[in-house]
């Protein structure tokens, strides 16, 4: 079948062009991610999303990362992050971009 213009078209039913629009905006959204983001295991992302688990403790056992490895790894004493972990304290912004920063989140991430 052809246009006025001699372009060739194409008759599609209904599903089958809400199929390929559907599977155009995944392609989109996985072109979008970036490959060397971490990624969250569904438990911790559970235990978050229940109020189980800070969101920096979650993301540092994504890392697989002990207090103190990530503690070092960011320039702060274990115990200053195991009391943002335990929302003991209100940490400084420097010191929560500086965590962000050696997991390789945004800092939005890591705040409760």
């Amino acid at each position: 079948m052809t246009n006025a213009a001699s372009d060739t078209m194409v008759v599609l039913t209904a599903e089958e062009y809400r199929s390929l629009v559907e599977d155009a905006g995944d392609a989109a959204l996985a072109d979008a991610v970036d490959r060397n983001a971490p990624m969250m295991p569904s438990e911790l992302l559970n235990a978050l999303l229940n109020g189980d688990l800070h969101p920096l403790a979650a993301w540092r056992k994504a890392a697989g990362l002990s207090q103190a490895a990530l503690a070092q790894k960011a320039g702060i004493r274990t115990a200053t992050l195991s009391d943002i972990e335990g929302g003991k304290i209100d940490p400084r912004l420097s010191t929560m971009k500086a965590v962000a920063g050696a997991l390789g989140v945004d800092i939005d991430d890591i705040t409760a």
